[in-house]
């Protein structure tokens, strides 16, 4: 008996002592364990969802590009079950995370959903400790991502410093949902699509606000659009994705306030699809006055749109359309007009950021905030000159930013090295290919252009004066045989002709050869 008495006291005290031991351990003293795994609530006051969502404690799903969550914990890592509905694209959903706030492209992880629901490491082996953690779709709304269980590793979720006062609603086509935006040849798909880095990210951050985009590629604004006419979706979380539940609630919602600035970029495909100046201006005018006054009746709304499409397109009549909004009332409307210089294909992120730059500064002084302009531009400051000259810029990793790629299947490619002729980088071309940039010109003028080149065979530089159609008015090229020393390759332009809208500057190899170009100027020749 007292052995027996003896022995469940040594056992008692070994729990103490090692109850005890555990107790003090570093990993558990005001923070959890480390390895534990902390269910959170969907519906948890502390998280943060931006962009329109439909959230209850079983399940929180949005389609919509640049919509995210966010969430600030105690731990080392985060977790969650998600599934995807897709709709269109390439079958696959995609979410961009940003780590305690470190939104830096080169430190970008991407994790791709496909339809079937399962645990997803978010993020995983930090530091034990306080981080904050934003998850954001990064792909067009027929990928639709539902959020099914959130885990923290390590102790708990924390409040994140409050939300920014200030709201902008974007509603748009592919060119504000970031479209191919990480594809030079725009040949990307939704892997390449990315609404964190189109302008209205760039935009809303260098304005210190938050943002919804509900913007689509192939959608315009006239009823000639079908389901494809964006007006139908302003009241919806969805727009492929249709469910019981799917009205957005203006009054209650897990935004908590209504837009400050409304962002329209709309009318491309109208116009494509043989909508007239007519057929379009009529549709924003009701958007304005039917959809968007009756629920944001203070918002300013910002007519935004790009040039270079086409003759005749919605960009031209910007101006118009206000005189009309004034005429009937409506003094809170505002306009913008992008330079969509380079052709017919959609902004990569460099050119993005440029948009931006343009906007936010409008909006900026629309409403008398702050602006902080977007680094990652390279479009050209003003007329006369070309944007990213010497190609140190290289955000996509192909080719410089600024300059686009003159075939589909190009070899033209982004270089780094002691031997540049300015800077670190150039760029080379091979075998009848090359790259080019178009900026602003107009009929008189007359353009000094030059390059530095090097390598083997023949360098060409060319330029083409365009009209608003991109049509080809007038072009000429200079050819010289290269050798292993950078020398420099002149032109001048001759007058350009009547109706022209800009200037594309060429730089290409001929067909038996490899050059290097760097250190490009352009100048008016007055």
């Amino acid at each position: 008996m007292d052995i027996k008495m003896n022995w469940q006291i040594f056992l008692a005290q070994v729990v103490l002592l090692i109850s005890l031991s555990c107790s003090c351990s570093d990993d558990s003293v005001n923070t959890g364990n480390k390895n534990e795994r902390i269910k959170v609530q969907l519906t948890n006051s502390d998280l943060q969802y931006n962009g329109r969502w439909q959230i209850n404690e079983y399940i929180a799903s949005a389609s919509t590009t640049g919509s995210s969550l966010k969430v600030a914990f105690n731990g080392t890592g985060l977790s969650a079950l998600l599934s995807s509905d897709n709709y269109g694209g390439d079958g696959f959903s995609y979410l961009y995370v940003i780590v305690d706030g470190d939104d830096s492209i080169d430190k970008r992880k991407v994790i791709r959903l496909n339809g079937i629901k399962q645990f997803y490491p978010v993020v995983s082996d930090l530091p034990m400790g306080h981080h904050t953690v934003e998850i954001v779709k990064k792909n067009e709304a027929w990928g639709v991502v539902h959020l099914h269980e959130l885990q923290v590793i390590g102790s708990e979720v924390v409040s994140l410093e409050p939300r920014a006062d200030r709201l902008i609603e974007f509603i748009g086509d592919s060119n504000p949902s970031g479209w191919s935006a990480w594809d030079d040849k725009d040949q990307g798909g939704d892997d390449a699509t990315d609404g964190y880095y189109a302008y209205p990210g760039f935009t809303a951050r260098g304005l210190n606000a938050e943002w919804v985009n509900l913007s689509v590629g192939g959608f315009g604004v006239t009823e000639g659009m079908g389901d494809k006419d964006l007006t139908d979706y302003h009241d919806k979380v969805h727009v492929y994705h249709q469910t019981n539940e799917n009205t957005w609630n203006f009054e209650n919602n897990n935004l908590g306030r209504k837009p400050h600035v409304v962002v329209i970029n709309l009318g491309a495909n109208d116009y494509w699809n043989g909508a007239t100046k007519a057929d379009i201006k009529s549709a924003w005018k009701k958007l304005v006055t039917t959809q968007i006054r009756p629920v944001y009746p203070d918002a300013h709304v910002v007519f935004a749109n790009s040039f270079g499409w086409a003759v005749n397109e919605p960009a031209d009549y910007l101006d118009e359309l206000l005189q009309e909004f004034n005429a009937m009332g409506e003094s809170n409307v505002s306009f913008v007009k992008f330079p969509w210089l380079w052709g017919q294909d959609h902004a990569v992120i460099s050119e993005q950021a440029g948009f931006a730059n343009i906007l936010g500064a409008h909006i900026a002084e629309q409403m008398a905030w702050e602006w902080t302009p977007v680094s990652y531009s390279s479009l050209p400051l003003e007329k006369g000159q070309l944007g990213n000259a010497s190609f140190e810029n290289n955000l996509l990793g192909q080719r410089p930013d600024g300059w686009r790629p003159i075939h589909v299947n190009t070899n033209a490619s982004y270089q780094t090295g002691s031997d540049a002729k300015d800077g670190n980088a150039f760029v080379r071309c091979q075998a009848n290919d090359g790259v080019h940039q178009a900026v602003v010109a107009d009929e008189g003028d007359v353009f000094i252009l030059s390059a530095w080149a090097k390598g083997s065979g023949t360098g060409m530089m060319q330029y083409r004066f365009r009209d608003q159609g991109q049509s080809v008015l007038m072009h000429a090229t200079q050819e010289v045989v290269m050798t292993e020393d950078w020398q420099e390759i002149e032109l001048i332009t001759q007058a350009a002709p009547a109706g022209t809208w800009q200037i594309d500057v060429v730089l290409q190899a001929a067909a038996d050869a490899v050059v290097d170009f760097d250190a490009t100027e352009i100048g008016l020749n007055k």
